[in-house]
C-alpha cells in the first residue's frame, strides 16, 4: 500500500471514528432487543456481477471488478448476516450495497410498503414523460361570431392532477405543496376574447384515461374526500366548485360545472348545462381551440413534492400511474400504467415492481427494498437531489470510503421505516459490518443537512 492510500485511509478512519462512537451505542442496544430474526437473503456473486442500479455509476473502480468486490465481502457476510439482521425491526425492509453492488437484503424482499410506492410510480414517471413535461388541459368550441359561440365548448381533460381553481385552493387550500395549474386562466381567457354567451353546453372531456374512477381493491374506508377521484379531467380533485366540502361522484361532469360557474362570475352566460362526453363523441370538424392551460413542468413538482419530503397525493400517484400506460402502450389504464412499471423497473435491473395501484392504498402489490433504492437513486439524478427520508416511510442513507487501490466503496441502506431512527440504527450495524469485514478500508460516515451523523 502507498504513504499516500494509507494517509487516505487513516483520515477516513478519523472521520468514522466519531460518527461510529454515536451509533455503535444504538446499535448495541438494537441488538440486544432484537425481535424474531426476519428473513433474509443474499445476493450471489452471479447477482453481482449482472445486477446494477441503472444510473450512472457513482464511483470508478480502476480494476472494474465487481465480481471480485463481491467475492471478497461475500463469505464474512454471510457469517454475520444474522447480527445485522436482529436490527431490523418487524415490518421493516432494508436493502445493502457497496458501490452498484446489490450484496445483502433484510427482511421480506417484497413487503407491503403501502404509500411508499409512490416514490417508485414518480421515478418512473418522471423518466418516461421526461423532467419538462406539463399537463395540459385545453377548451375547444366553434369560433365565436359577435361573442357568442353557437354550439357545445369542450373542456378537454390532459391528465392533470394539479389542475385547481383560486376559489377553492382559497377556501380548502391546495391539495399538497405544488403550485395548482390555474383553471381560473381557461374562463379568464373566453372573457378576454370577448366572449359573452355559449348557446349550448360546456362538455367535460375526461377520456384521456379509461373510466375507472376508484380501483375495487381499495377499501370501503378510504372517503372520496381523500382518495378516488381519479379521471383524465378534474379541477380541485373533484370538489364541487359552490361547495368545495362536498366532492362530485362524477369528477369530470363537476369539471364541466366549475367552467361554468367561473365564467358566470365573469359575465359569460351559458345556456346550456354541464355534460360529460361520450365514449363515440367528439369535437365538430369545425371547432378550434379556443384556450389552453399547462401545469408547472413535473420536474418542479417533483422537487415540491421532495423538499418537503412528502410523497404525491394518493390521486396524482394513480394519475402519474395511467399517464405511464398512456406513454408506454397508448392505453390511460391502471393496468397498462402498472404493467409499464413493471416493465420499466425490471430494465433498472432489479426485481420487476408489481403494483396492484400507484398509490399503494390497495394491499397486495409487490416492490422490493432494492427497487425501491434503485427508483430513489434515479429520481434524485434526475431532478437534482431527493432528501434520505421522505414522509417517514422511505429511507436511504449513504457511507462512502477508499479503497488502497484508489477506488470509492459505498455503503447504501434504504428501506420502508417509521422513523429516521430505525434506519439510522439499522444503517449503523451495516457500517460496522462492512468497515470491519476482511481487506476493507473504513468509511467515512455521510452527514446529512442537519449536521447529525447518519
Amino acid at each position: 500500500m502507498s504513504t499516500a492510500s494509507r494517509r487516505r485511509i487513516e483520515v477516513a478512519g478519523a472521520v468514522a471514528v466519531a460518527g461510529a462512537l454515536v451509533l455503535s451505542a444504538g446499535w448495541n442496544v438494537a441488538r440486544d432487543r432484537a425481535r424474531s430474526e426476519p428473513r433474509v437473503i443474499i445476493a450471489t456473486v452471479a447477482d453481482a456481477a449482472t445486477v446494477s442500479s441503472g444510473v450512472d455509476p457513482v464511483v470508478t473502480w480502476r480494476r472494474g471488478a465487481e465480481a471480485v468486490i463481491a467475492d471478497r465481502l461475500a463469505d464474512d457476510l454471510a457469517a454475520r448476516e444474522a447480527e445485522l439482521a436482529a436490527t431490523v425491526p418487524s415490518g421493516m425492509c432494508v436493502a445493502i450495497r457497496v458501490a452498484n453492488l446489490p450484496l445483502l437484503r433484510l427482511g421480506d424482499p417484497a413487503p407491503e410498503i403501502g404509500r411508499a410506492q409512490s416514490l417508485v410510480v414518480l421515478a418512473a414517471a418522471v423518466e418516461e414523460l421526461g423532467t419538462a413535461h406539463r399537463f395540459t388541459t385545453e377548451i375547444v368550441a366553434p369560433a365565436p361570431i359577435d361573442g357568442v359561440i353557437d354550439g357545445d365548448v369542450w373542456l378537454i381533460g390532459g391528465g392533470d392532477p394539479l389542475l385547481g381553481s383560486e376559489r377553492v385552493t382559497a377556501l380548502m387550500g391546495a391539495d399538497g405543496v405544488v403550485r395548482p395549474t390555474r383553471a381560473d386562466a381557461l374562463a379568464a381567457a373566453l372573457a378576454v376574447a370577448g366572449i359573452a354567451e355559449i348557446t349550448g353546453d360546456i362538455i367535460g372531456d375526461g377520456r384521456y384515461f379509461d373510466g375507472e374512477r376508484r380501483p375495487a381493491e381499495w377499501p370501503d374506508t378510504v372517503p372520496l374526500s381523500e382518495a378516488g377521484r381519479i379521471a383524465g379531467l378534474t379541477i380541485d380533485s373533484g370538489r364541487i366548485w359552490v361547495d368545495p366540502r362536498n366532492v362530485a361522484f362524477d369528477p369530470v361532469q363537476a369539471a364541466a360545472r366549475t367552467l361554468i360557474d367561473m365564467l358566470a362570475v365573469r359575465d359569460v352566460v351559458v345556456r346550456g348545462a354541464a355534460t360529460t362526453a361520450a365514449r363515440a363523441a367528439a369535437p365538430p370538424p369545425d371547432a378550434t381551440r379556443i384556450a389552453q392551460v399547462g401545469s408547472v413542468p413535473l420536474a418542479t413538482a417533483t422537487a415540491a413534492w421532495t423538499a418537503e419530503s412528502v410523497l404525491p397525493s394518493a390521486d396524482v400517484a394513480e394519475t402519474l400511474l395511467r399517464h405511464l400506460g398512456v406513454g408506454r402502450s397508448g392505453e390511460g389504464s391502471r393496468a397498462a400504467g402498472a404493467a409499464a412499471v413493471r416493465e420499466m423497473t425490471a430494465g433498472w435491473g432489479v426485481e420487476p415492481a408489481g403494483l396492484i395501484d400507484g398509490s399503494g392504498i390497495a394491499s397486495g402489490s409487490g416492490v422490493g427494498c432494492d427497487t425501491l433504492l434503485v427508483a430513489h437513486e434515479r429520481l434524485s439524478a434526475a431532478v437534482g437531489g431527493v432528501p434520505a427520508q421522505i414522509s417517514n416511510v422511505v429511507g436511504v442513507i449513504d457511507s462512502r470510503g477508499i479503497g488502497d487501490d484508489g477506488a470509492e466503496y459505498r455503503v447504501l441502506a434504504a428501506g420502508i421505516v417509521p422513523s429516521p431512527d430505525d434506519l439510522a440504527t439499522v444503517h449503523a450495524a451495516a457500517v460496522e459490518l462492512v468497515t470491519t469485514a476482511p481487506e476493507l478500508p473504513p468509511l467515512s460516515l455521510a452527514m446529512p443537512r442537519d449536521g447529525e451523523p447518519s
